[in-house]
């Protein structure tokens, strides 16, 4: 049981690094887009390659099956929703396996 919870606390952490990283990217995707951070600069540059090299190989699949509706990407938000669902199950699932393994008071 022990290496179950492990192993939820691992995936948890892996998802809330992904919404941060799926987060980061639309941030700044938008700042590239109204020219407030120029992809110019190398560290702008750099990160936003790396965000979307993160982040692009789940969003692509989701971009076929969601229509888009104008320049609104809506692929990231239905992501965003799938994983903190997933992040919320996990959550659940790690939550009982500790009440599960905490000795009976009495």
């Amino acid at each position: 049981m022990f290496l179950l919870n492990m192993i939820l606390f691992f995936l948890i952490l892996v998802l809330r690094l992904y919404l941060f990283a799926l987060i980061g990217n639309a941030i700044m995707s938008w700042l590239i887009a109204f020219n407030i951070l120029k992809t110019s600069n190398a560290w702008v540059r750099s990160t936003y390659q790396f965000l979307n090299l993160v982040t692009e190989p789940a969003l692509r699949p989701i971009r076929r099956l969601v229509p888009s509706k104008g320049p609104v990407d809506w692929s990231a938000l239905v992501l965003f929703v799938a994983l903190f669902i997933l992040l919320q199950i996990f959550k659940a699932l790690s939550a009982g396996l500790v009440a599960a393994a905490a000795p009976a008071a009495g």
